[in-house]
């Protein structure tokens, strides 16, 4: 009786998965072509996952909390992290950045160097307060001499930052400096022709003023936002998500839903507050005056130059050395491995050329020295992009050494190259500088 019943079960199911197994393959060829539509290509999802991930918000976010959990309003540069309270971020200082304290005098026969920028420049340095950054150490090693004895690199950079948090934070802090560098330049180009003001902040910002604002979100955006996160993790635990486009959808159908409704405060009796809280800040950044596509490329690239120019003014007023660098992606030049060439996708590579090569321009226009990195992975095959545009170990050790040559050519800064300097990253010793 019991092996007939099992049996009458067994060939339910096998009638329930023909039945249901067309309409799968049917939704499955439905999803594939709705993204090909969409994208001009035909992607597996998880590249689609790969490309929206982010290291440096993985390794930015305090154990247990969310990354916005520790993100806070600064009162000059937009967000920074607090290293306060549960959420507090550990590896910040009193100043509410990352690594070593920000010093509020010159220190005698100490070189203290600025690097400032989005979250590549954060990680290039990051907590430096017990294991120096690899462009300290390439200084400390080379570089002292009579002028200077030790040198300091300050983490003068964020996640999402972008011009003119470069132009502020040098502002704050330049009369301790001997030298700033900017490495710069990927999350600027997404302002590239956009229908708002270059100096518009990031989303950081407005998630955190949604968080801490009654008036600009209730408790259900924030759950909403940390639902979307969460799908994401899960999307990229799971394989079925990285083969199945249609499984893919209806998870990206989820998210977009859950963003939509955060990005509108998920509010009740506070709905016209909110909006009126956030529409202020859509006029703050929204352009007065008509301008065509071309006219807001044109207008926004003079935006970058402005406060390149701004900065280099006022170091060379204060007798302070600068470099400006433009940050490599995996869009180009470099011979990308399998994991990495999802990541290209992430770069509108168009902007970001035009972008360099207007930016370069002020070399020869006004003797400002803007240097291009987009070549500096040319001849690397192995992998050094971790996501969309931030390095692994190995990356930040060839930028660095890049950046010291800069430093000997450009400052004029002597130096006594060591062992190491002089056999240089070969592919038989890079092995145990990636991470």
């Amino acid at each position: 009786m019991l092996s007939s019943v099992c049996r009458n079960i067994v060939h339910a199911l096998i009638l329930v998965t023909l039945a249901c197994a067309p309409a799968l393959i049917l939704a499955e060829f439905g999803a594939t072509a709705y993204y090909f539509i969409k994208e001009g290509t035909y992607r597996l999802p998880r590249s689609r996952i790969a490309a929206e991930r982010n290291t440096y918000v993985e390794v930015a976010t305090p154990t247990g909390c969310s990354y916005m959990d520790s993100v806070l309003v600064h009162p000059y540069l937009a967000h920074a992290q607090s290293p306060l309270g549960p959420c507090g971020a550990p590896y910040t200082n009193s100043k509410s950045l990352i690594g070593k304290e920000y010093p509020d005098r010159p220190i005698p026969k100490t070189g203290i160097i600025l690097v400032t920028g989005g979250s590549v420049a954060a990680q290039f340095v990051w907590d430096n307060r017990k294991t120096p950054s690899p462009l300290e150490a390439i200084l400390n090693a080379e570089f002292t001499g009579p002028q200077y004895e030790r040198f300091i690199v300050l983490n003068g950079a964020h996640g999402a930052w972008k011009q003119p948090n470069q132009y502020i934070l040098f502002g704050l802090y330049a009369d301790v400096l001997a030298g700033v560098i900017t490495l710069d330049g990927f999350n600027e180009h997404y302002m590239i022709g956009a229908s708002k003001r270059f100096e518009a902040p990031a989303n950081n910002f407005f998630q955190v003023i949604e968080q801490q604002d009654p008036r600009a979100a209730s408790v259900f955006a924030e759950i909403a936002l940390k639902m979307d996160a969460d799908l994401y993790r899960f999307t990229a635990r799971h394989t079925l998500f990285h083969f199945s486009n249609f499984a893919y959808l209806i998870v990206d159908a989820l998210r977009g839903g859950l963003r939509s409704f955060a990005s509108t405060g998920g509010k009740t009796k506070y709905v016209n507050l909110g909006s009126r809280v956030r529409q202020a800040y859509d006029k703050m950044f929204a352009f007065q005056t008509r301008m065509s596509e071309e006219e807001r490329i044109v207008w926004s690239l003079q935006q970058y130059e402005k406060y390149i120019r701004l900065m280099n003014a006022g170091a060379e007023s204060l007798g302070i050395k600068r470099l400006f660098l433009l940050q490599p992606t995996p869009a180009s030049g470099k011979p990308l491995t399998d994991r990495e060439k999802p990541f290209a996708q992430a770069t509108n590579w168009s902007h970001y050329k035009r972008m360099s090569d207007d930016l370069l321009s002020l070399k020869s226009r006004f003797g400002i020295p803007v240097y291009s990195l987009l070549d500096v992975f040319d001849d690397v095959h192995e992998d050094i992009y971790r996501d969309h545009i931030h390095v692994n170990n190995l990356g930040d050790q060839i930028m660095a050494r890049r950046i010291a040559d800069l430093i000997e050519t450009t400052w004029g800064w002597p130096r006594h190259r060591t062992a190491a300097s002089k056999a240089a990253l070969t592919p038989s010793n890079r092995q145990g500088a990636t991470q």
